[in-house]
């Protein structure tokens, strides 16, 4: 879990799993989540 401390919306809490990619060590995916679904929506208030 990270937490981040946004300049607008204050402390948000992210979920995140890796993902490495076959036969290219030097590549990996990072896909970050909101942890509640307060965080969601404040995060989409900002688009």
């Amino acid at each position: 879990m990270k937490h981040l401390q946004h300049p607008k919306l204050g402390a948000i809490s992210l979920e995140y799993s890796g993902l490495s990619i076959d036969g290219r060590r030097d590549l990996s995916l990072v896909v970050y989540n909101p942890t509640t679904a307060e965080d969601a929506r404040r995060i989409r208030s900002l688009l």
